[in-house]
């Protein structure tokens, strides 16, 4: 559905601002490891619109995961080659057995995802929040953070 089209849509229903919404919704409502549920929260707040992206993929080829963005607020490129491609490669000392969930969270902070601009967020109220503001959110199965982003085009002086 267009942009245009969702927008006069979202006018005729009554209007509440993403800070009553998250009110409503609690704000202390966090992640809690199973990337469907944090999917159908996101679903839930976003609905149908064409500018928002979410894109299902693996963590080292083992991991479900998934990636929420407006689609004109970011750096396509960027999101592509600095942060999917890094997360979807294969790590070596990630190959074999379980990984306990803070040791991944570590080597995806601080070894994989080589982004300046990513923190780790549980509040699903501040995830909704980056995402309106042009972040993209990626979550993966098992973790109680979300990577929160900060993906928009850098603009450049000539």
């Amino acid at each position: 559905m267009p942009f245009s089209k969702w927008f006069s849509q979202k006018m005729k229903q009554p209007q509440v601002t993403t800070s009553d919404q998250n009110k409503n919704d609690s704000n202390d409502e966090r992640i809690n490891g199973n990337v469907e549920d944090t999917i159908s929260y996101i679903r839930h707040i976003f609905g149908e619109n064409s500018d928002f992206s979410m894109r299902r993929f693996h963590v080292f080829g083992r991991f479900s995961a998934v990636m929420f963005y407006y689609s004109n607020m970011i750096d396509q490129g960027n999101l592509n080659t600095d942060i999917l491609k890094p997360l979807m490669l294969v790590n070596p000392r990630m190959k074999k057995g379980n990984v306990d969930p803070k040791r991944m969270k570590d080597v995806l902070i601080n070894e994989t995802l080589y982004h300046s601009e990513a923190v780790l967020e549980s509040q699903l109220s501040m995830l909704v929040e980056g995402i309106l503001r042009g972040q993209t959110v990626v979550v993966v199965e098992g973790l109680d953070d979300a990577f929160l982003i900060g993906t928009r085009p850098s603009r450049r002086l000539y």
